[in-house]
């Protein structure tokens, strides 16, 4: 847990806010996204959005653009959402290691999919495939089944 005050957060969170809004981060987390494949590291995707996450913000704010690689992953959107959601619900696991647990946990999930033959589509396996079907049925009930049918042979 933080021993920093609620004054002390705010400037931190600020200060934080400002360089992830900063050209220096774009052009880091673009190298960082480039050199590691623009590849989730929790589901392995490559597909639609990549983000840098950082596991730690000490060395990020005190050299900007220098931090290393060990401070630094590359997730998808849905994944990046899901590990900050995570952190925010057990600020007593910490930024880094709350991070692993959710990464851990989707790899986890992930290699369960695989063994019982759940591929999924292009990217999170199982959770596409409900919301590829769910598509499917608004798109019967709303303009007829053609469209749900020119879908699924699009993206199945």
């Amino acid at each position: 847990m933080s021993t920093r005050s609620a004054g002390e957060r705010a400037q931190w969170r600020q200060a934080i806010h400002a360089y992830e809004r900063s050209t220096t981060w774009a052009d880091r987390s673009t190298a960082y996204k480039r050199k590691h494949g623009y590849r989730c590291a929790a589901c392995g995707s490559t597909y639609g959005q990549i983000d840098t996450h950082h596991l730690d913000y000490q060395r990020a704010l005190r050299d900007p653009g220098q931090e290393p690689d060990s401070d630094l992953i590359a997730l998808c959107h849905l994944h990046h959402m899901a590990v900050h959601d995570f952190v925010r619900a057990h600020p007593q696991q910490g930024l880094r290691d709350g991070s692993w647990v959710v990464i851990n946990h989707i790899r986890k999930q992930r290699a369960n999919d695989r063994a019982l033959g759940v591929t999924g589509g292009k990217q999170h396996g199982a959770l596409y495939r409900l919301f590829r079907w769910l598509w499917a049925i608004i798109a019967v009930l709303a303009v007829g089944g053609v469209v749900a049918y020119a879908f699924l042979d699009m993206w199945g």
